[in-house]
């Protein structure tokens, strides 16, 4: 039966070229990253079978030379941990690598939204206007020591700050300074679960070692964890995570888009040039291929 191909697609009408750009980049960040995995899977996966290359040409050298053949030779036995090591991980499922992926998906979003509306308070007027920001308290000689980009990073990091931004968690962490700009807006459910989930599970991994806590347990009491077991992650929880990702940014760029397109663009922006260009598909490409390359060595 052929794939039922997604029919969900994302596009940007008169958006600004500047909000263009970081959706875009941010876009083709979470992708790479997903790439970047697949690939590490990939390439671990095929050291296994590297070990009994490496010795039967240090081997076939030997013979070549007519010497003894030296089974302790630093490339064999580097070799051999190598694959000691990428059978271990194949075999458990790759924990380290969706660890660290995770690790960096919670953090490109962190990042995403943070540098979005930086750029928004840039260059959009009215948004400089609002009493959130207003009522911020300044320290003058740290804010005259920045430029115009940083100035507005300081002032998105000081609003979240303000707002007890780093104690909330999942979507809260993010609407929370979306919905100070007009960009704020309901969540499906289950994406709004799953990154609470990822937000959870990001903290045990840097925090606690991995180490599931009472905290973690009160929390997500749907994950099944007991206190003190180690987080575990693998393929599927990887995925749900991606896609949950994918929808939200996806959220957010339809916002942006219906901002745009609801605004007296002359009278509230600095920049003039607007792109026509259709914003890239938010695919799951990546992690469809994942998918299938971890299913194809089943």
């Amino acid at each position: 039966m052929a794939r039922k191909r997604s029919s969900r697609k994302v596009t940007a009408t008169a958006v600004p070229i500047w909000a263009l750009s970081i959706l875009e980049n941010y876009v083709d960040r979470f992708i790479r990253q997903g790439r970047l995995l697949r690939l590490s899977i990939e390439g671990i996966s095929l050291l296994p079978g590297r070990a009994g290359l490496v010795k039967a040409l240090h081997n076939l050298e030997a013979v070549k030379r007519n010497v003894p053949f030296n089974k302790n030779h630093p490339e064999i036995k580097r070799a051999e941990k190598d694959r000691k090591f990428a059978q271990l991980e194949v075999e458990n499922g790759f924990p380290i690598l969706y660890e660290q992926s995770t690790i960096a998906m919670w953090g490109l979003l962190e990042s995403f939204v943070k540098h979005l509306l930086a750029e928004w308070i840039k260059h959009i007027v009215s948004a400089r206007n609002i009493d959130a920001i207003k009522n911020l308290s300044i320290k003058l000689g740290e804010y005259e020591s920045l430029d115009d980009s940083e100035r507005c990073l300081w002032i998105i990091d000081s609003l979240d700050q303000s707002r007890s931004g780093r104690l909330k968690s999942g979507v809260n962490r993010f609407e929370t300074l979306l919905e100070l700009f007009e960009l704020g807006g309901a969540v499906e459910e289950n994406t709004r679960k799953l990154l609470f989930e990822l937000s959870k599970v990001r903290n045990v991994i840097v925090h606690k070692s991995g180490i599931i806590d009472r905290q973690f347990v009160s929390a997500c009491p749907w994950y099944g964890a007991i206190v003190g077991q180690k987080v575990v992650l693998n393929e599927v929880k990887w995925l749900e995570y991606a896609v949950a990702c994918d929808r939200y940014i996806s959220t957010i760029i339809g916002r942006v888009t219906l901002y745009f397109k609801n605004i007296n663009q002359k009278s509230n922006m600095s920049d003039r040039p607007v792109s026509r260009i259709a914003l890239v598909k938010v695919s799951r490409k990546n992690t469809r291929g994942l998918a299938r390359s971890r299913r194809a060595k089943a």
